[in-house]
């Protein structure tokens, strides 16, 4: 049975920000979500069993009805969270409830961020989204955390989530990626600030190598699939072109379950085209291990796993 209770919307595909490792900057298309059919795709989601709505975009702050929508939001969905470069102002008249949270780019928070924009001593939780690119400064990215980590209340409110350069080949920069993120994760463990991995990475990735990581699987689930974009087009993540249909037809919208026909045709076919390819001769495919995030990425070509 096909069973999904959180959902992606890309609120808006405008942004205040050109970040060179965005992984949706180029099939963006500049629209905002219209507002009114904001609290019609709440019902319908919610009817449906979606219960997080994780705000993307572009930058959602960015939206013209950005704090009417968190209101219309948070009235349909038991958890709600706003992905940010918090770069806005808006974010400080964000009002959560305690079950919310705020993820922010790590990549904005440096000596000039307005600390006022964590929010510490209000409701919900804080994340910070920490990539660790190929050219990363690993020692920079230690001082930011220490700085931030000095504020009262920081170790406790927030979770720092690792992960890398969805747009860079991983396995052929995985010589420079490696010794940076252990710098950090090893930072992270000795302060006892709380981490995990975001964008489940592919097992063979770091199997036999020293890195410092302990999922235990590298798989893309099938019910953390789903996007709905601006323009109120499927898509399978946020980080993937393709559209697989439009949500409107005959000015309502599609039957919940032939979304999640869309969403995992496509998920199946992206499971056949990996195991085409390198994964065809590995044992951990599909049971431990089936690409992760980088599922819909044409990685696997070249490299033995």
């Amino acid at each position: 049975m096909m069973v999904m209770d959180s959902m992606r919307i890309l609120f808006t595909e405008n942004c205040n920000a050109n970040c060179p490792s965005c992984f949706n900057a180029h099939f963006r298309n500049g629209r905002d979500m219209p507002f009114d059919m904001l609290e019609k795709l709440s019902v319908y989601l919610t009817q449906n069993g979606i219960k997080r709505l994780k705000v993307l975009g572009g930058e959602p702050t960015v939206h013209k009805h950005y704090l009417e929508a968190v209101d219309i939001f948070q009235k349909y969905f038991q958890k709600v969270y706003i992905f940010t470069n918090a770069l806005n102002d808006k974010i400080l008249q964000t009002k959560l409830r305690e079950s919310d949270g705020i993820v922010y780019n790590f990549s904005f928070i440096n000596k000039s961020f307005d600390i006022r924009k964590l929010k510490l001593d209000e409701p919900g939780s804080r994340s910070f989204e920490v990539q660790i690119p190929s050219d990363a400064d690993a020692g920079d990215i230690i001082n930011r955390l220490e700085t931030v980590f000095t504020l009262p209340g920081a170790k406790e409110k927030i979770h720092i989530s690792t992960t890398m350069n969805c747009m860079e080949h991983i396995f052929e920069k995985r010589g420079e990626i490696i010794p940076k993120w252990n710098k950090v994760v090893e930072y992270l463990a000795e302060k006892g600030i709380k981490h995990g991995t975001d964008h489940p990475i592919p097992l063979c990735f770091y199997k036999n190598t020293d890195m410092d990581i302990k999922p235990k699987s590298g798989k893309c689930p099938f019910h953390l699939t789903g996007a709905i974009d601006a323009s109120l087009n499927l898509r399978f993540c946020a980080q993937h072109p393709k559209v697989l249909t439009n949500m409107i037809e005959d000015g309502e919208l599609i039957p919940f379950s032939r979304m999640l026909r869309h969403l995992y045709y496509e998920y199946e076919n992206k499971l056949c085209v990996n195991y085409d390819k390198k994964c065809f001769q590995c044992t951990w495919f599909n049971k431990q291990c089936n690409g992760g995030c980088y599922l819909h990425r044409d990685i696997y070509e070249r490299l033995h796993c």
